[in-house]
């Protein structure tokens, strides 16, 4: 027992500095050797379901994240997160039975409302979505995945202004390299839809 530990001990550190270095693959096949190895630990499943969820493999990472909160009591991140995979799958109605239970619950986390106003946004209800967003920022007005997401769902109703201005502040606001990418080429895609093509190049 003590070598398997011992093992799978190796197999995160490989998978920790894997991540480092923003090898992802390698860092989930670290993580996956390490769960053979530990099939008990949730911490394991749980970084499983994060890279997963990064690298967009979708039902996988809804198999993890449904391990967790069977086998856990899970915080309204994770199944922010289950619930997203659901979206991606276009599991809508899933996905929006589980967020209104909660929303019942904990009326006042502003991460289930924009869950569930990115699901709206993905069925193609944008004016309902805002909604959402708009209620996720007046309970939390840093968040910046609902103003993101607002952003996205402005443009696509036409109120260029309002959207333009979302989507410019988070590009500069987002902390995650990735989401700051992601803001970034929302953005200039926004301008260039609007015949912005100085700032939009």
């Amino acid at each position: 027992m003590q070598i398997m530990a011992t093992k799978a001990q190796s197999f995160l550190a490989i998978a920790a500095r894997c991540e480092a270095e923003h090898n992802l693959s390698a860092a989930f096949d670290a993580y996956q050797n390490a769960l053979a190895l530990e099939p008990d630990s949730l911490t394991v499943v749980e970084a499983l379901a994060s890279l997963a969820f990064r690298l967009n493999m979708w039902d996988t990472a809804e198999k993890f994240y449904a391990h967790l909160i069977a086998h856990s009591q899970p915080d309204i991140e994770t199944v922010c997160a289950y619930t997203a995979t659901l979206r991606e799958q276009s599991r809508f109605d899933e996905a929006i039975s589980l967020l209104k239970g909660l929303i019942t619950d904990h009326p006042g986390e502003n991460r289930l409302w924009e869950g569930l106003g990115t699901i709206l946004l993905a069925q193609g209800d944008s004016e309902t979505a805002v909604i959402f967003f708009n209620e996720a920022l007046r309970l939390s007005p840093e968040d910046l995945n609902a103003r993101f997401n607002r952003g996205c769902a402005l443009m696509d109703l036409r109120q260029t202004e309002a959207g333009l201005d979302d989507l410019h502040y988070t590009a500069d606001a987002f902390h995650s390299p990735e989401n700051r990418a992601s803001a970034a080429i929302a953005y200039a895609q926004a301008c260039l839809s609007v015949g912005d093509l100085k700032t939009g190049w």
